[in-house]
């Protein structure tokens, strides 16, 4: 297998050594991509590619700073208030109401709907920035660091949600057995990710940019340190002790033309029961003793 070097037009060779798939710990993995002296690897074990080497804690939240937020509160503010609601119509059609996790709240919009319609909210954040906003705001509880700083005490929430979290985690495989204590029996995680198998975008960035979209990028808005296809992420979630109650398509984006990419997707989605849209979402249950 060979693919272009991000930004140089080369290819990668699949011999090179990865070092151990931080997600299971496999040796065998092939080089996809290449930016300077940050290389993306796709593992033989698990099937997710992954970012190597891995950034530091403070590299990452130094991505998140008050200018990452600033289009959130304000030209988007209206699109992705829509898109929480959507979101939470989904948790609705599950549980009605009860304790709430939101694991990477960002500016708080998804918990303030939440809370509005019933759910006792609660908050993790990366940036101390949208944390301290988030808690200002609403006056919820927002634990400020990484997953596995989170000190709530087990069987603390009916429902935990990552809306496009675990890619951007250092340790998903960790942060899920968290997850996994944090939830009561048969408590609910809603997990959306990108798809790695996304080929409507594939296809049309391609078509426009004359080039195959790169997993990583120096000055990227938002660091991608996994990317899954919907089957890794249903082992990756059994794995941790949850049962998947369903697998398939996060609501639309909050960007028109990625929306109408989706759309595509969808329909192709329809026609073939394959899942080649933007995004993954799944649901799954921490099963009763």
């Amino acid at each position: 297998m060979t693919v272009r070097h991000a930004g140089t037009g080369s290819t990668v060779g699949v011999a090179e050594s990865t070092g151990r798939c931080p997600l299971c710990g496999g040796r065998s993995a092939s080089v996809i991509e290449r930016c300077g002296e940050v290389l993306t690897a796709l593992c033989a074990g698990c099937d997710v590619a992954y970012l190597t080497p891995v950034p530091s804690l403070t590299e990452l939240s130094d991505h998140y700073d008050e200018g990452y937020y600033a289009d959130w509160i304000t030209s988007q503010q209206r699109a992705r208030r829509r898109l929480w609601r959507q979101r939470l119509a989904l948790v609705r059609e599950r549980r009605q109401a009860g304790d709430l996790l939101d694991i990477g709240c960002g500016d708080g919009s998804f918990v303030e709907t939440a809370q509005a319609s019933g759910f006792l909210c609660a908050g993790t954040e990366l940036s101390e920035y949208a944390a301290e906003r988030v808690r200002r705001r609403l006056s919820i509880p927002v634990m400020t660091g990484p997953v596995r700083a989170i000190e709530w005490p087990a069987a603390s929430f009916d429902v935990v949600t990552m809306w496009h979290v675990l890619e951007h985690l250092t340790d998903p495989r960790g942060d899920l057995a968290i997850v996994q204590r944090l939830l009561r029996p048969g408590g609910l995680l809603f997990v959306a990710v990108p798809n790695r198998l996304s080929t409507v975008f594939n296809t049309v960035y391609r078509m426009i940019k004359g080039a195959p979209p790169s997993f990583y990028t120096p000055d990227e808005r938002e660091l991608h340190l996994f990317h899954f296809t919907p089957a890794s992420l249903r082992r990756l979630l059994e794995e941790r002790g949850f049962r998947v109650l369903s697998l398939g398509m996060d609501v639309e984006d909050a960007d028109w033309r990625k929306r109408w990419l989706d759309r595509a997707a969808r329909w192709w989605c329809q026609m073939t029961g394959i899942n080649r849209s933007l995004t993954i979402l799944a649901v799954a249950e921490k099963p009763h003793d």
